[in-house]
């Protein structure tokens, strides 16, 4: 309703600009011209209706220095309007320096005490924006603010506490710790919250030292503790335990600003803040709901399971893997932390995407997955893709709900159709989706999930080359997955064998080598055919690069688990064939042959040693060692220096003859020079042992995982959820801080009580006895209502206070200054319309000032709620105020 006010009084204000640049334009004439209408209404024209400073001459009309000036020193409130928005529009000018605002500051500061709340809201816009500039000239409004303090509107009074905490002068602090103490209690909520945003100013205005997280909160409360720090404190705790939800917001933001640490504090207020919750506005509720996650996990016990003997099993939640739960087992909570999760069971429902996040961050940090299931935060965020639909924000939650799966995978087994691709998603989309499809795969799902992979590889023609690629890289990571059968993962070994002789892109031919090899390399000899595969694919060069040297690799490998005196030429020749094209190799290709070299050498020595317990009969002129050899020679030479400086270290553990020790070595003639080194060599022979232990020890399989899953979340998600570890609490420690909780607080609850001032300014908007017979007259009403106009309730029913109740209360004071301000301002009036006659006189002699007049008379009848001579009160426009709930911040 507020919203529609405001628009509306808006459209009026417009309305009555455009009808005066109409009058202006089109003149008083009968004839009307609709080509002028037509010039009036182009963009340029209309640009000046696009804010609410809309009046006439602003737009049209450069005001003069002295103009201005003279504009705000005069008694016509539209003329100070007038200029006051001029002023405004300079402000937001790059061109005017400050130095030139300066000269109109003290003539502003003489509309402070102006009965228009416009006019009074532009000057402290005005002195907030420069006080710091002329300090000295801006303490001079500090006693016609403190006024303001008592005036009957609370949202005058509510601007007043704003902007004394917004003056940048370190010695209004005393007077603005005064001004605090009183409105805290004020019976306005919004003044009370006023005042949360005065003390979080205040403080930054003092410079005092923030609180220590090691600080207790006795030192807060110590009654000799007369610090800054330790009064502000005890005026946010009086704010923290207030009955307002909004009161209770603004009290938090400042909370977390001036106490980043303080969880301390929390205690008292920790059972308020959560039954208030639900009623917070969004960013409260998002601040509160991450507050009180990380208070949890500091003074609350773990979720667990009590056994039969007593024994207590304590569940590990985010940032660790959840713990295996059973469905039917009951999760014991602490009350205080099912307290908290139960209220946010109905902020799954909220539009606020702050509140969904921090609803979904606190259950996966205070709650096991049987929870999150019971509280429905899955379908939360599944709703919430549809809820940010058109935003930015969709991508981040598919990246919380692939965290949630790496989590738990049960969390959304049975919406796996909701992660389907479209054609309408784009590359990253595309990627979290199939992330989370393959989280979700299992032995059930094995069927549905790997078909509707499939088709994006291959099938699908929205799909594009490389998110097809990314597809295969999070496929490949299925070989380590245990929740698959052995016949899955054979139907999985299977396709990728039958797509290695279509004709598909070689970077998707990459990536499926690269799987094949992930597959087989726990068991190689079982995947001896597969291996076979790999091997001719090899030798036909239709493999290059990495996936060449990881085929390699496998080789070797294999070669130390089989029995080499069955594959020995087929190693050997495959080992020759390679080496036709080693110097054009990549380095990762060059070390796989030099390993696969070293690896076949050292297997047939051993079986030699195992077998006669002789190495006199091993063969140097062996294929074998002539291959080894040769590959010696080739790294010696290489380019690259690791190459080199291994080739080096392995000719020092196995038999050759190309390092020798005292002369060099001419390669050229290969068997003259082993005969020549047959010695030499035979002796080394006997140094084998260490070689056949490097290269034959059992070594398990590297899990070569990308973790892709784990890479496509954002440094932005993880540290957002970053938190603290969960503390481990003795018993002690425990009913300690759940004494502090159940401390008895004094709720602040404002909304039944009263006063003159407040009843005051809500009734001086009629002049018509209210009809309600079934409501008695208000405690300091400052006229009774009838039932009936001739006839007078009791005084005992009226409950009239008596004389020396209202002598003995505080409004005495307030209605003393609010009568001697009605007085003043009668006077004012008084003599503002003498002083407008004689102005009118001289207006007639000069043409410039009647234009001006003629301006001024048209701008002071918009100007909301300024004081007449018929003694009528002001009536407020809440419309027009800022400060509204839902826009605190």
């Amino acid at each position: 309703m507020t919203d529609l006010s405001k628009n509306f009084n808006s459209l009026l204000e417009s309305a009555k600009g455009l009808s005066q640049v109409l009058r202006q334009s089109a003149g008083t004439s009968s004839n009307f011209d609709s080509s002028a209408l037509k010039e009036i209404l182009n963009a340029n024209s209309l640009s000046a209706f696009n804010t609410s400073f809309v009046d006439a001459g602003i737009d049209q009309k450069a005001l003069s220095t002295e103009e201005i000036v003279h504009k705000l020193n005069s008694t016509r409130e539209g003329s100070k309007l007038i200029a006051l928005k001029y002023i405004m529009k300079l402000m937001s000018t790059e061109s005017v320096r400050d130095e030139e605002m300066l000269v109109y500051f003290p003539h502003v500061l003489k509309g402070i005490n102006s009965p228009n709340l416009t006019i009074k809201k532009l000057v402290f816009i005005f002195l907030l924006r420069y006080n710091h500039k002329q300090p000295d000239i801006a303490l001079l409004s500090i006693n016609a603010i403190q006024k303001s303090l008592a005036d009957r509107d609370p949202v005058i009074r509510s601007l007043a506490i704003r902007v004394l905490g917004g003056v940048q002068i370190k010695a209004i602090v005393p007077i603005l710790m005064l001004s605090l103490k009183k409105t805290i209690v004020d019976v306005s909520a919004l003044v009370r919250a006023s005042s949360a945003i005065a003390i979080r100013k205040c403080y930054a205005l003092e410079g005092s030292n923030p609180y220590q997280a090691e600080d207790d909160e006795w030192i807060m409360e110590k009654e000799d503790n007369d610090s800054i720090t330790a009064q502000l404190y005890t005026f946010l705790s009086q704010l923290l335990a207030d009955s307002d939800p909004m009161v209770i917001g603004t009290a938090l933001v400042t909370f977390h600003e001036l106490f980043p640490h303080g969880y301390k504090l929390l205690h008292k207020v920790f059972r308020h803040i959560c039954s208030n919750l639900r009623a917070l506005e969004p960013v409260a509720q998002s601040l509160a709901i991450q507050l009180l996650t990380i208070y949890c996990r500091k003074f609350l016990q773990k979720p667990h399971l009590v056994l039969a003997a007593n024994e207590k099993i304590y569940f590990d939640c985010y940032p660790h893997k959840c713990s295996d739960v059973d469905s039917s087992s009951d999760v014991l909570y602490d009350p205080d932390l099912l307290l908290f999760l139960d209220a946010q069971e109905n902020l799954i429902h909220s539009l606020d995407s702050n509140v969904l996040f921090s609803v979904a961050k606190s259950f996966l940090c205070l709650s096991c997955a049987t929870t999150i299931k019971k509280y429905k935060i899955n379908v939360m965020l599944l709703n919430m893709l549809s809820l940010v639909e058109p935003s930015r924000l969709k991508p981040y939650v598919l990246q919380l709900i692939l965290l949630f799966t790496m989590y738990e995978p049960s969390l959304f087994s049975p919406h796996i159709k909701e992660f389907f691709v479209f054609p309408s998603d784009d590359s990253q989309t595309i990627r979290l989706k199939v992330a989370i499809l393959v989280q979700l795969l299992n032995a059930d799902t094995f069927g549905l999930i790997f078909n509707e992979l499939k088709y994006y590889l291959h099938e699908s023609s929205y799909v594009e080359d490389e998110s097809k690629v990314e597809i295969l890289k999070l496929v490949n990571e299925l070989y380590s997955n245990p929740k698959l059968l052995e016949s899955q993962v054979s139907t999985i070994l299977n396709w990728y064998l039958s797509k290695l002789d279509q004709c598909i892109p070689p970077s998707l031919l990459t990536e499926y080598f690269n799987g094949i090899r992930l597959f087989i390399q726990e068991d190689l000899i079982s995947n001896e055919r597969t291996l076979g595969i790999l091997v001719a694919k090899l030798v036909e060069h239709k493999v290059e690069g990495p996936t060449k040297g990881s085929i390699i690799w496998l080789l070797g490998e294999f070669a130390n688990l089989s029995d080499l005196h069955l594959n020995a030429s087929f190693m050997v020749d495959i080992l020759r064939v390679m080496l036709h094209n080693f110097p054009s190799e990549s380095p990762e290709v060059k070390l796989n042959i030099l390993y696969l070299a070293a690896k076949l050498l050292a297997k047939d020595i051993y079986n030699l040693e195992s077998s006669n317990k002789n190495n006199s009969d091993f063969n140097f002129n062996s294929p074998l060692f002539k291959c080894f050899n040769l590959v010696l020679n080739y790294c010696k030479y290489d380019k690259s220096v690791d190459i080199r400086d291994r080739a080096r270290l392995i000719s020092s553990l196995l038999p050759n003859v190309v390092v020798h020790e005292e002369n060099s070595v001419n390669i050229m003639n290969l068997e003259r020079l082993i005969e020549t080194q047959h010695i030499s060599l035979a002796r080394k022979l006997r140094r084998i042992e260490i070689g056949v232990l490097v290269f034959q020890v059992f070594k398990k399989p590297p899990k070569i995982s990308t973790k892709k899953c784990e890479k496509l979340i954002s440094k932005l998600i993880r540290d957002y959820l970053e938190i603290i570890e969960w503390n481990t609490l003795s018993a002690t420690e425990l009913v300690r801080f759940s004494e502090k909780r159940n401390f008895d607080l004094d709720i602040k609850n404002y909304s039944q009580n009263t006063s003159w001032l407040s009843n005051e300014y809500n009734k001086c908007s009629t002049n018509v006895p209210a009809l309600a017979s079934h409501n008695p007259l208000v405690v300091g009403s400052s006229q009774p209502q009838f039932s009936h106009p001739n006839n007078l309730q009791s005084s005992k029913s009226l409950k009239i206070k008596t004389l020396d109740e209202f002598f003995s209360s505080d409004s005495v004071e307030e209605y003393s200054t609010s009568s001697y301000n009605e007085n003043s301002e009668q006077e004012d009036d008084d003599q503002d319309d003498d002083a407008d006659d004689d102005d009118d006189q001289d207006e007639n002699d000069d043409a410039d000032d009647d234009v001006e007049e003629e301006e001024d008379d048209g701008d002071e009848g918009d100007v909301i709620g300024v004081s007449r001579k018929d003694g009528k009160s002001r009536n407020t426009n809440y419309s027009e105020i800022g400060d509204t709930r839902g826009k605190w911040t």
